[in-house]
C-alpha cells in the first residue's frame, strides 16, 4: 500500500524536528559544559561584533551581558592593550584565520584581570548568523605565577652568577695580596735609601712614597676585609669619625680635583661619629664618589657634593650629590640589584656591593633626583653612642 504524499511530507516534517531538537539539545550540552569550566564562551557575526556572551562575564565585570554585545566589550580592554588587541581581531575577521590572543580585562572593582581568548570560524556559516565561536578564560593567576617562576628562575641564575663571582673573588683577592705586600716592601726600601740621599726634591719624593705606602697597604686591607665578608660575612665595627672617612674616601677617589675638572664640596652639618667597618665603609664611599664621577664625564658642570647630617632614629646620613645625567625615570632602586648596570663598561656590582655593605651595619641606602639635575645617592650608619 502507497503513502500518499501528505504522509511522506509529515515524516519529512518530523525527522527535521528531531534533527533539530537534536541540534538544540546539543547547544545546551556544549554551553552547560562551557559554563561549569572556567571558559566564557561567546560568538560573533560575520563582521566581528559578539552577538551573545556566557553568564560569567557579568560575574567578572560585573557589567550586564548586553555590555559585552556589539562592540561593547572593547570598553573593558585595558588601555594599553586596546589598540593591539581590537586590530588583531579585525585582522582575524577579515582573514578569517583563527584567532589567539591574551589582554587585561576591567573587572567589577576597577582591577585589571589577564584573560585568554580563543575564537574559530564556522566553515558553514550562514551570512546572517552565527559565524565566530569563541572562549574567554581567566589565566590571571595562571599568568601570575608563570612570571614569578620565570623571575624565581632568573634569580637563582643572577645568585649562581654572584657566587661564582664570590669564589672568583676570593681566589682574586689570594693572589692579590702577595704583590701588594712586594709594592710596600719596595716602597719602605726605596724610603730607608732616600735617608741617605741629599738634594732638592727630597722632600718631595718622600711624601710620594709615603702615599704609595698608605695607598699598597690600604689595598691590601681592602682586599682582605672583602674576602672576610664574602666568605664570611662578617664585619668588625668600631667608632669611626665620618668626616675622616669621607675625606681618605675623597683622597682617594680625587687626587687631583682641578685636574679632572670636577669641584668638590663637603658639607659637614655636625661632628658625627658611628660604629662602622672603617675599611668596607670607605669601600662604599669611594664606590658612591667614582659613580658620581663617571656620571658626571662630559658634562659642562661637574660638582661633587659631599653632605653628612644627622638623621632620626639615632643615624647619621651620608649624601653624595652629583650633576651628571640622572637616573632614567622607571628604573628605581635596581640599580642596586647585583649585576644591574646602565653603563655600557658596568659590571653592576659596585651598588649591590654597597648596599649589602650599609645593610649589614644596619644602615639603609638609596637614591632621588637632585634638585639642580643629577642623582642624590644617600646611605646612613647607626650613630656611635657616648
Amino acid at each position: 500500500m502507497k503513502r500518499s504524499r501528505y504522509e511522506k511530507w509529515d515524516t519529512r516534517d518530523m525527522e527535521l524536528e528531531e534533527a533539530q531538537e537534536k541540534l538544540r539539545r546539543s547547544e545546551e550540552l556544549y554551553r552547560y559544559v562551557l559554563q561549569l569550566s572556567s571558559l566564557l564562551p561567546w560568538t560573533a557575526d560575520k563582521n566581528g561584533r559578539i552577538l551573545w556572551a556566557g553568564s560569567r562575564w557579568t560575574t567578572w565585570t560585573g557589567g550586564d551581558i548586553g555590555t559585552a554585545l556589539g562592540e561593547g566589550w572593547e570598553d573593558f580592554i585595558h588601555p594599553d592593550d586596546r589598540e593591539r588587541i581590537t586590530s588583531s581581531w579585525r585582522q582575524t575577521v577579515a582573514t578569517g584565520n583563527r584567532f589567539d590572543g591574551e589582554w587585561r580585562v576591567r573587572t567589577e572593582d576597577g582591577t585589571y584581570r589577564w584573560m585568554h581568548a580563543r575564537a574559530t570560524k564556522r566553515a558553514d556559516a550562514d551570512d546572517d548568523g552565527i559565524v565566530w565561536y569563541g572562549t574567554l578564560e581567566d589565566v590571571h593567576d595562571h599568568k601570575g605565577a608563570l612570571d614569578s617562576y620565570y623571575r624565581a628562575q632568573a634569580t637563582l641564575a643572577r645568585f649562581s652568577r654572584l657566587s661564582a663571582m664570590g669564589a672568583m673573588a676570593t681566589a682574586i683577592g689570594h693572589d692579590l695580596n702577595q704583590p701588594l705586600t712586594a709594592i710596600v716592601h719596595y716602597v719602605r726600601g726605596c724610603k730607608r735609601l732616600l735617608a741617605h740621599v741629599e738634594g732638592t726634591g727630597k722632600r718631595d719624593l718622600a711624601d710620594a712614597l709615603d702615599d704609595a705606602d698608605r695607598s699598597a697597604v690600604r689595598a691590601s686591607d681592602i682586599v682582605r676585609r672583602v674576602r672576610e665578608f664574602v666568605t664570611r660575612g662578617t664585619i668588625e665595627t668600631r667608632r669611626e669619625n665620618l668626616e675622616a672617612l669621607i675625606d681618605e674616601a675623597v683622597r682617594f677617589v680625587l687626587a687631583d680635583p682641578p685636574a679632572l675638572g670636577i669641584v668638590c664640596e663637603i658639607k659637614i652639618e655636625t661632628a658625627c661619629s658611628v660604629m662602622a667597618d672603617r675599611v668596607q665603609i670607605q669601600q662604599v664611599l669611594v664606590n658612591l664618589m667614582q659613580n658620581a664621577v663617571e656620571a658626571m664625564q662630559g658634562q659642562p658642570r661637574r660638582k661633587l657634593i659631599i653632605r653628612t647630617a644627622n638623621g632620626r632614629d639615632d643615624v647619621c646620613q651620608v649624601s653624595i650629590e652629583d650633576t651628571g645625567q640622572g637616573i632614567a625615570p622607571g628604573i628605581g632602586n635596581r640599580v642596586f640589584d647585583p649585576l644591574y648596570t646602565t653603563r655600557g663598561n658596568g659590571m653592576g656590582v659596585g651598588l649591590a656591593i654597597s648596599r649589602t655593605i650599609v645593610e649589614a651595619h644596619g644602615g639603609a641606602i638609596w637614591h632621588e633626583p637632585a634638585p639642580d639635575g643629577g642623582t642624590v645617592v644617600s646611605f646612613t650608619l647607626p650613630r656611635a653612642r657616648d
